[in-house]
């Protein structure tokens, strides 16, 4: 696949292409969120919970949130349940080629990687990512593989953890 195509495919996933529905705001996540990527604190945000969770959608509000405050090309939103997409290490790395030299983000862009336990050696990207400061990174995941003692091990201290659950009673209200 060549990087026009896999722009292509991102574009829908993306506020610098089509966009997405973001739902009903879950501010109770979104503020804690967005609280930590504009914080001088410098940590790999890692999202997990059960499938059916949430997850995805407060990400999509997470990028929507970042692109209105910060251009939307500064933000790189990869869903790795999209089936076009190959899931790999390099396929991975070629996303993010593809979105520097076509896209050009004009500032450090956060990169959110929805469903990433769906990559082998995952981890190797988004730690290089992290250790050279080139980028805020947002990871997500709902398997076993993903469970915060996982990550924990995985990205070695550099990440913040948050757990998303179903709809809490005030937020079901406020729906």
């Amino acid at each position: 696949m060549n990087k026009e195509e896999i722009i292509s495919i991102l574009a829908e996933w993306n506020f610098w292409g089509k966009g997405l529905n973001v739902g009903i705001e879950r501010k109770m996540y979104t503020s804690k969120i967005m609280d930590i990527l504009t914080s001088p604190i410098n940590k790999i945000i890692s999202i997990y919970g059960v499938r059916r969770g949430g997850k995805s959608f407060i990400l999509r509000q997470i990028a929507k949130l970042i692109s209105d405050k910060f251009g939307a090309k500064n933000c790189l939103y990869i869903n790795f349940e999209e089936i076009r997409l190959e899931k790999s290490l390099e396929s991975l790395i070629k996303c993010y080629e593809a979105y520097q030299e076509i896209i050009r983000p004009s500032s450090k862009p956060l990169i959110i990687l929805d469903e990433i336990q769906e990559v082998d050696k995952w981890e190797r990207f988004v730690r290089s990512l992290h250790e050279r400061d080139e980028a805020r990174i947002i990871v997500s995941g709902s398997s076993s593989k993903l469970m915060s003692e996982e990550l924990a091990s995985l990205l070695s201290g550099r990440d913040i953890a948050i757990e998303v659950f179903p709809l809490s009673f005030n937020e079901f209200l406020e729906f």
